[in-house]
């Protein structure tokens, strides 16, 4: 059973002084963020994280009163916090996109609380991040607290295609059938599983047969959303998920041209290739 509350009484969960993420592009969860503002007469110092923040309108907690609860800190500045950082009440924070997640993850940019906005759960119980999973998945990873809006309007995104394409390359190249044979999807034990978690047990399958991975090739092919701005982030992604250097994981995208089930915007395909190779004595 599900309980939900009201986005006051999550709000409360937020504490002075913490650190604060709040999931960007176009996934702001701004219920949550209005409730957290709310509280901007009460709370000091919470510093808030946020990147390609693309908001109707400025951030609600970018106003001259709460120039001493909230310490703004952008990732990436865009339209919701451009003006406040401009006025010198806020921090740009140079990064590359795909380096953010390694912040998080080791504590460089601690969080305290994530504030996300996610779909309604499935019959499993499971949520999706949607159209906006760039830097949601590490800051929830690891959150202290993680807060989300449930929003009926969020797709359910399963963006698994690329992570079991390449679980195939790898048990293939090393001839060890594929993803089916060891993770069937007929296995409650596998059913709504993170398939970064299959990526992982298929690395340390390779391992315990003396197999280690040179690299690996992986190509999306989808007419949208342009993945150039995330491709950093997949590449570090998947390299901390196999234990290898981001300098041997290559990711890639192409269209069809409007051709077939891609083209018309129903689908996407997913193809990867990989070099493994294994250690002598």
């Amino acid at each position: 059973m599900i309980n939900y509350t009201t986005a006051a009484e999550a709000a409360k969960l937020i504490k002075s002084n913490d650190s604060v993420y709040i999931q960007g592009s176009v996934s702001i969860p701004e219920v949550l963020v209005k409730a957290m503002a709310d509280r901007g007469h009460e709370l000091r110092g919470v510093k808030v994280y946020s990147a390609f923040a693309i908001g109707r309108e400025e951030a609600p907690y970018c106003k001259p009163e709460y120039k001493d609860s909230f310490l703004v800190y952008s990732l990436f500045v865009s339209n919701s916090v451009r003006n406040w950082i401009a006025q010198g009440y806020g921090q740009a924070i140079p990064a590359f996109l795909g380096e953010i997640p390694g912040l998080f993850r080791k504590g460089i940019i601690p969080i305290d609380v994530a504030l996300l906005n996610c779909s309604r759960p499935n019959e499993e119980g499971y949520c999706s991040f949607g159209t906006s999973a760039d830097l949601a998945v590490s800051a929830a990873e690891c959150a202290k607290v993680v807060i989300a809006q449930i929003n009926p309007h969020v797709p359910f995104s399963y963006g698994d295609a690329l992570i079991h394409a390449l679980c195939d390359a790898l048990l293939g190249a090393a001839a060890m059938g594929d993803i089916g044979l060891h993770f069937p999807d007929t296995s409650e034990r596998f059913k709504g599983i993170d398939s970064r978690i299959l990526l992982r047990h298929t690395v340390e399958m390779l391992r315990d047969k003396g197999y280690r991975i040179g690299n690996v090739d992986c190509t999306l092919c989808l007419q949208r959303p342009k993945i150039k701005p995330y491709i950093a982030a997949m590449r570090e992604t998947l390299a901390e998920t196999m234990g290898i250097d981001p300098e041997r994981v290559s990711v890639k995208a192409t269209t069809t041209e409007r051709l077939g089930f891609v083209g018309r915007e129903e689908g996407v395909e997913a193809h990867a290739v990989a070099l493994v190779y294994r250690e002598t004595p």
